[in-house]
């Protein structure tokens, strides 16, 4: 089965709701996988040896179409050489979509973590944007899959996941959102 589906059918607009019904749009917030319910927020501190595997997934059980990656970062005085406010990560974040058994059906950053602000033009090009201004800050970025060919099918068991490999509790805020379209 190919990893991407078919163009998009533009017709519907509707959001999705419990009934997940084909035509109806995804909008669902990447969530820890191990801890509280619900928990989208991604500040945490991802190093393993603390026994925080730093995971987030998006994993809705149904076919659907990635279309778009939306993610921010609020803080404290981002610059290109920082992720959001604090320095750079020493082992960064991965973006990927693995299968029921986590083997990596693509890999977003092609092996090579996310560890600044500025590594974020590499998925996005120019959809990465840092607004400054009283107080916090907030690194806005969009990574626009069908931009690079099309859509991503994701079938039962295939998940987008974040991979958090460094301390990022002193981010004020991290979080990202998957969009598409159930198939």
């Amino acid at each position: 089965m190919s990893l991407y589906g078919s163009p998009r059918n533009r017709s519907s607009v509707d959001v999705i709701d419990i009934g997940r019904k084909p035509g109806k749009l995804v909008y669902e917030y990447i969530r820890h996988v191990s801890g509280p319910a619900g928990a989208d927020d991604e500040n945490i501190n991802g190093v393993a040896s603390l026994g925080d595997p730093g995971i987030y997934e998006i994993d809705l059980g149904i076919d659907w179409l990635l279309s778009r990656i939306n993610m921010g970062i609020f803080d404290a005085n981002p610059t290109s050489a920082k992720f959001g406010g604090i320095g750079e990560l020493t082992n960064g974040v991965l973006i990927q979509c693995v299968d029921a058994d986590g083997g990596v059906l693509q890999d977003f950053t092609g092996g090579r973590p996310i560890t600044k602000n500025a590594d974020f033009n590499y998925l996005t090009g120019v959809d990465t944007i840092t607004e400054t201004g009283a107080g916090l800050d907030f690194v806005r970025i969009r990574f626009t899959i069908f931009h690079a060919g099309d859509d991503m099918l994701l079938i039962p068991g295939h998940k987008l996941r974040f991979t958090i490999q460094d301390d990022l509790s002193n981010l004020t805020e991290f979080r990202a959102m998957g969009q598409g379209i159930v198939v």
